[in-house]
């Protein structure tokens, strides 16, 4: 029997993504970082929360330099934050209950920079300022820019 290996090739990328992206490992450092004893070099982060319903603001103090914005986030307990996954996986679902949908979602920068990862695997060193912004990736990032983006337009 010959196999094309062609036709294999993305069942394994499927099977390598899948396996990859469950280690346990990453999911207890990850998830702890916010939790370790406080370090001298621990400071605040602000959250800033940024959405049709107003602008909302947090500060956590404690936060030692390393942590994840994941872990950053699920220490938020003012308003309700679901993330879905862990370390390399975690998504925002929903941040005070306005979930991301298939046009419009949250997009994050730290210290005014957008992230280039994801929040498990952006870190932070405080002080620093995590601002949320909920949009199409056109709104936030052309409005980042100072541009005026038309009702209905796509890249």
């Amino acid at each position: 029997m010959n196999v094309d290996r062609s036709q294999l090739y993305p069942l394994f990328c499927i099977v390598a993504v899948a396996f990859g992206g469950c280690g346990a490992s990453n999911v207890e450092t990850t998830v702890n970082t916010v939790d370790q004893e406080v370090s001298a070099d621990a400071g605040s982060v602000t959250i800033i929360i940024q959405s049709e319903r107003g602008e909302k603001e947090f500060e956590r103090t404690e936060i030692a330099p390393g942590a994840t914005v994941e872990s950053v986030m699920r220490a938020v307990d003012e308003i309700p934050v679901v993330i879905e996954g862990s370390g390399m996986t975690a998504f925002v679902h929903s941040i005070d209950g306005i979930e991301t949908g298939s046009n419009e979602g949250w997009t994050f920068k730290v210290n005014g920079d957008f992230a280039k990862q994801g929040i498990g695997s952006t870190m932070i060193v405080p002080p620093a300022t995590l601002t949320w912004t909920y949009g199409s990736y056109n709104e936030t990032v052309e409005a980042d820019n100072g541009e005026e983006v038309a009702e209905g337009e796509t890249e």
